[in-house]
Order: C-alpha cells, then structure tokens, then sequence
C-alpha cells in the first residue's frame, strides 16, 4: 500500500511540476511580445508598475511625537514599466533581459526537476543522473540569489537624479541569502545522493 502511495505522489508531482514547465516555456515566450506591446500599445493593462524599496530617513511622521513609538523600516516606491521604456530605453531592455535570464535559469532548474522525479518514477534513485540534476538545480537556485540585487541597481541609475533631487535612495540591500542555503542546502543533498550511488555500486560488485 505504501508503495502504491508513493508512486501515486511522484507522479502528481511529475505532474505538476510538468504544469510548471509548460507555464515557464509560456511564459519565456510571452515577455518578448509582452515587451513589445508596453512600447507600442496605449492601453492601460499593459502598463504594469515596477516596485522598489526606498530608504526611509527621509519619512516622517505628523505630529512629531510619533517618531518616539513608531518605526518605518521599510517603504515602497514603484514606477511605470512604459515611463521607463519612453525615457530610459536602455534600463528598460536591462530589465527585460533580467527577467528572461531569471526565467531561464528557472527553466532549467525545473527541467532537472522533471528529469529527476521521471528517473523516480521508473524507480531510478541512486543514479549518477540524479545526482548531478540535484547538484545543478543548487547551482540554478544560487545563481538566482544576486537577481533582485541587480534589478534594483539597474533601477537606481535612470532614477538616480530625481531621487536624489528628493533627498531618497533606492535600498540597494545584497543578494538574497535565502536562495544562497536553499541553493548549498540541495547541493549537500546532492553530495549525499553521490554518496549513495557510490555505496549502491560497491553493494552491485560486492554481490
């Protein structure tokens, strides 16, 4: 029974991250024309907004008193994406250009994903292919990390006269280190999955 169950979860999940997969390759597909359409078209529901988080020394509060009991440790500015593609085309093709590296590296960490939970489904576990799709989707989930980091510094420049001329900076901050343990945590993952190749091998020879 429990190994029904478990062949029934790897294939929902197989499933699923499949769904992921195809939306992903939609979604790779539609930024480009997506783009396009930000530039050329009027309409309003194709004007999304690009947000960022601003330093807040310059935020005050009314009456004065208040600083004593409240604290603002973050704020949000956003911008139109079409004012930055009509005034600042260069930082609006960085942009794009972010967002399908971002998508890409995502794209391929998902498709090691697939492969990995198709191998479980055929019941290939402690397989060399496995680990080295686990020990890659680490490296994808790292080299995600320093992605918003970049997104706010290519932000800062078209911006960066007006702001200032406001006495506000956009928070910079560094690279998620979030995504920096999950990444080294899968990656220890990996090496243990090596490990258990390596001891299925010996077992193979042995017997």
């Amino acid at each position: 029974m429990s190994g029904f169950y478990n062949k029934m979860v790897v294939q929902i999940s197989y499933w699923l991250v499949s769904l992921v997969w195809f939306s992903t390759i939609i979604a790779l597909v539609i930024i480009p024309i997506f783009s396009f359409l930000v530039v050329k078209s009027e309409l309003s529901f194709l004007n999304p907004t690009l947000s960022f988080p601003i330093d807040t020394e310059v935020i005050l509060f009314t009456p004065e008193q208040s600083s004593s009991f409240i604290e603002v440790s973050s704020s949000i500015a956003s911008a139109d994406l079409k004012y930055v593609a009509d005034n600042y085309p260069i930082a609006f093709f960085k942009i794009i250009t972010l967002s399908m590296i971002v998508i890409l590296i995502t794209l391929y960490g998902i498709t090691l994903l697939r492969s990995i939970l198709s191998n479980l489904r055929k019941n290939i576990i402690f397989d060399n292919s496995n680990t080295l799709a686990i020990k890659r989707i680490a490296i994808a989930i790292v080299a995600l990390s320093p992605m918003e980091w970049i997104y706010r510094i290519i932000l800062e420049d078209p911006f960066s006269a007006y702001l200032k001329e406001h006495q506000v900076t956009i928070n910079i901050g560094s690279a998620d280190f979030g995504f920096l343990t999950i990444g080294f945590l899968i990656f220890t993952l990996g090496l243990i999955f090596e490990r258990g190749h390596q001891l299925y091998e010996e077992q193979k020879l042995t017997v």
